[in-house]
């Protein structure tokens, strides 16, 4: 059977304009970090982190220490991000750990997940 050639031109343009179609909806999804859902606005949290970031020397350790922890826990331990920062909230507020950042006072969990969200944008 032969196939016409205004045919197999069809065909070719068909396949082409799927494959073109489908190589967008593959493409790959930003980054978002996991500490983004924590906040019900992401934008504000980002700039108190980025403030508390610049308030110390230890400021950017103790975020890196922090978020090190957290992730690997998510990843080792299957444990949700949200678990994870309240159960650190509730022991640094037993712990007398807090902070106070532009006049808010915080739970030294809170304003390193603010940190870590800060540092990954």
């Amino acid at each position: 059977m032969r196939l016409p050639r205004r045919r197999l031109l069809r065909m070719a343009g068909a396949g082409l304009a799927l494959s073109a179609g489908l190589a967008r909806t593959v493409s790959a999804a930003p980054y978002v970090s996991p500490f983004t859902s924590l906040f019900s606005d992401p934008l504000a949290a980002r700039g108190l982190g980025h403030r508390f970031l610049r308030s110390s020397d230890n400021a950017r350790t103790a975020m890196r220490a922090f978020a090190s922890e957290a992730r690997s826990e998510m990843l080792t331990l299957q444990t949700p991000i949200h678990d994870i920062v309240a159960a650190r909230v509730k022991a640094d507020f037993a712990a007398g750990r807090i902070v106070v950042q532009d006049g808010w006072v915080l739970a030294e969990g809170e304003v390193l997940a603010c940190a870590a969200l800060a540092a990954e944008a």
